[in-house]
């Protein structure tokens, strides 16, 4: 499918066959998402609580309208993948972007080309919400994250650090 999605309706329900499938996610996905969530906090080295989570992802997902866009890579009849992303507001730029908040794959769907499919549909996602940018961040030590993000016609801040604040 190469035609660009023009419509947020055509992003939610997109379909890709190949030997994987992109799908939005669903309230019944809640469990295995949390699941991927969890490896995902692992694979970044950061702690991830599931206390309470798999409700929060349901209601989530049940909205409407909903906090952010999921979507679901399967593979071979399982789920392996996925990334979440919405718009934001940006108050210098007078504009709104796109925030990409996650992009976890499994180990044997990366360096496949499915990172690059994903990235493409969330770009499509910005420009039809009249986005001007994507941002997103990965761990220092994700190399072959920021190789693959290299590849892409991208600025990286080299001027700020992000921050998490609990509250």
């Amino acid at each position: 499918m190469n035609e660009k999605i023009q419509t947020k309706k055509e992003v939610q329900n997109v379909l890709r066959e190949k030997t994987h499938r992109i799908r939005k996610a669903t309230p019944a996905d809640a469990q295995v998402l949390l699941d991927l969530f969890v490896a995902h906090a692992e694979y970044e080295k950061e702690n991830f609580e599931t206390e309470g989570k798999k409700e929060a992802i349901e209601r989530c997902l049940s909205s409407d309208p909903q906090p952010f866009e999921c979507i679901l890579v399967e593979h071979n009849g399982e789920i392996r993948g996925y990334c979440n992303y919405l718009v934001q507001y940006d108050s210098w730029a007078c504009a709104p972007h796109m925030l990409l908040d996650a992009l976890y794959l499994k180990p044997e769907l990366r360096g496949q080309g499915v990172g690059m499919e994903i990235m493409n549909l969330v770009r499509d996602a910005a420009q039809a919400a009249d986005c001007k940018t994507v941002r997103w961040q990965t761990p220092v030590f994700n190399e072959m994250g920021i190789n693959f993000y290299k590849k892409l016609d991208n600025t990286i801040s080299g001027t700020k650090m992000f921050f998490t604040w609990d509250v």
